[in-house]
């Protein structure tokens, strides 16, 4: 299949992923977020990686699995800062969110543990 064409596939199952995210069918989504990422992997699309780690970081806040959340969250925001994509600013919302969500605490605990550096202002 042509790197095109794949892309296209991914982005689709991207796609469908959300909807059954929306549904709430969170096995289902997390399944086609993990199909998705698999090709972008495979394409060597970093971006498209990040928006599948972020898309399976925002699955888990719903599902309460916070460290999951915080794990896939940071992941795609790394390589979203990496490629100076105005992307970034979604997963730092996002980021935002499971701070709230979690406690503040707990995420700034974890923020720490990661990168030894206090939880910056743009997350609070």
């Amino acid at each position: 299949m042509p790197k095109v064409e794949k892309a296209r596939q991914a982005t689709l199952i991207h796609n469908l992923g959300i909807i059954y995210q929306r549904r709430g069918d969170h096995g289902a989504a997390f399944a086609e977020y993990e199909k998705s990422l698999k090709i972008a992997e495979e394409l060597g699309d970093r971006a498209g990686v990040a928006l599948s780690h972020g898309q399976m970081g925002t699955l888990f806040i719903e599902t309460e699995k916070f460290p999951e959340a915080f794990a896939h969250l940071l992941f795609a925001l790394s390589i979203f800062v990496e490629l100076q994509s105005p992307k970034a600013q979604m997963d730092i919302n996002f980021l935002k969110t499971l701070r709230q969500k979690w406690g503040a605490k707990k995420f700034d605990a974890a923020w720490r543990k990661k990168s030894g550096e206090a939880v910056p202002e743009a997350f609070k």
